[in-house]
């Protein structure tokens, strides 16, 4: 949990790390549960969601190449605005997700926050199946004015070599 992720970050403090760990659970449980009104309060609203094409992983921007999410905070307001209504037919009934947190990374950026790396699992049941999505995230957390944490960037890289036709990812990653 300690370790240098680049020349321009620090190891933090078992406490940090800790605090860390917690905020990313409390943001799986609320997607798990789509409590996505009060997701949207842990964001920033200079804030980035990427998930990057499964054949570009590595591209750092979505100008450079396609991604299969590029959203600005305006962008994320609008999903969960149609999630949130009775006119999202892809989520009626729900998608039923259960998100598995573990190898989490935290690296201090000094006034860039917090640059933190975990793997994750989602699992996926909705009309009878079940889908598996593994990869690693990238949160950029920042401090907010009542002492906790905030996302900047959210960036879901998936390990799978492409989506099935049926994986509509929206915030199930």
């Amino acid at each position: 949990m300690t370790e240098t992720g680049s020349t321009h970050s620090t190891a933090v403090d078992r406490d940090t790390a800790n605090e860390v760990e917690s905020f990313l659970y409390h943001e799986a449980e609320l997607l798990d549960a789509w409590k996505l009104p009060e997701w949207l309060k842990l964001l920033t609203e200079d804030c980035s969601y990427l998930v990057p094409s499964t054949d570009a992983i590595d591209s750092t921007t979505p100008d450079k190449t396609v991604f299969i999410i590029a959203d600005s905070y305006s962008q994320i307001v609008g999903r969960v605005e149609r999630l949130e209504s009775e006119m999202a037919f892809v989520e009626r009934p729900r998608s039923r997700t259960r998100r598995l947190i573990t190898n989490v990374r935290v690296h201090d950026n000094g006034a860039n926050g917090f640059e933190v790396f975990s793997n994750f699992a989602v699992y996926r049941y909705r009309r009878g199946a079940s889908h598996l999505f593994t990869g690693e995230y990238r949160h950029v957390l920042v401090r907010a004015a009542d002492g906790g944490f905030r996302i900047r960037e959210r960036r879901a890289t998936l390990d799978c070599e492409e989506l099935r036709p049926q994986g509509k990812v929206s915030f199930i990653l």
